[in-house]
């Protein structure tokens, strides 16, 4: 029985040619992939599964111990030994505090007796979460501003480099400064020290923000304004911002600064402050101090 082609015999040559040809190229070809999850390759045209733990991070990979405060007082759930052993085993360890959302990095153990943790909060606070011996914790707080140019080391790295100590105290300072030495010392976002001649000066304004203060605003943030007289709407060398401890009563100075750590944006104007919180808002009364420079 005739069949009548729409190509021509050289064409159906060419194109059965065109098939053999490259047979092994097309035999060579990955299978369908029918695997599930993450999918790595192999640099060679192959596609498999990723292996947890392996080709990335597990959930046994990282452990967490978890700090909560009961009863006024900090409580892990894990003690400096276990936090040392799932360090020496290969774990990731964090430490995470219920009070506010922050995770904390560990920075060191001494085995049985305390292990460290370091965590960032907003702005420039840095905060130590402590792990003792009976699972008991402690925490503080402190700004970078303070561990550079206050309790930095006193012992230069080598002997071509004064110490920051030394080159603090070699700054003029409010009581001994003159109009026509350095007025002004602050620090770029970078790190270095610059310097402002004449007239600059630094004030500090304190200020309660309250806790039925807080609404939210029309961005959606938990807000509240409060009236500081003699703030500015703008500053060249942006505020900075802290909380005022009593010094006296640990417990309600621990609540201050859980409360303090939950605001995360401030914004002056003329003779107020504008304080922002992207989640809850404190149950405390915040006092706060605001330093200007200039």
């Amino acid at each position: 029985m005739a069949y009548n082609s729409a190509y021509t015999g050289a064409q159906i040559d060419e194109a059965v040619g065109d098939v053999r040809d490259n047979k092994a190229i097309w035999d060579a070809k990955q299978s369908k992939i029918d695997a599930a999850g993450i999918l790595k390759g192999d640099g060679d045209g192959s596609v498999n599964v990723a292996v947890p733990g392996e080709d990335y991070l597990a959930e046994s990979d990282i452990v967490i111990c978890h700090v909560t405060k009961p009863d006024g007082t900090y409580i892990s759930d894990m003690s400096p030994s276990e936090i040392s052993a799932a360090y020496a085993a290969g774990k990731i360890v964090v430490a995470v505090y219920s009070g506010f959302q922050m995770v904390f990095l560990l920075a060191g153990i001494v085995a049985s007796s305390s292990a460290n943790f370091i965590g960032w909060a907003a702005f420039d606070l840095v905060y130590r979460l402590q792990v003792i011996g009976d699972k008991t914790a402690t925490m503080s707080h402190w700004t970078v501003q303070q561990k550079m140019l206050v309790n930095n080391f006193d012992s230069p790295s080598t002997t071509q480099y004064p110490t920051t100590n030394a080159v603090w105290n070699a700054i003029p300072h409010a009581e001994t400064k003159t109009d026509e030495q350095t007025q002004e010392v602050s620090m770029d976002t970078d790190g270095k020290l610059w310097t402002k001649p004449g007239g600059g000066k630094i004030t500090q304004y304190t200020a309660t923000l309250l806790a039925s203060g807080w609404s939210e605003d029309s961005h959606g943030y938990q807000a509240q304004t409060i009236t500081i007289a003699g703030l500015a709407a703008s500053y060249e060398v942006d505020p900075q911002w802290d909380v005022v401890l009593s010094g006296t009563d640990p417990d309600a100075d621990a609540a201050l600064l859980e409360g303090f750590a939950l605001i995360h944006n401030y914004v002056t104007g003329a003779n107020s402050l504008t304080a922002q919180c992207i989640g809850s808002a404190p149950t405390v009364n915040i006092p706060v101090k605001v330093v200007v420079f200039g």
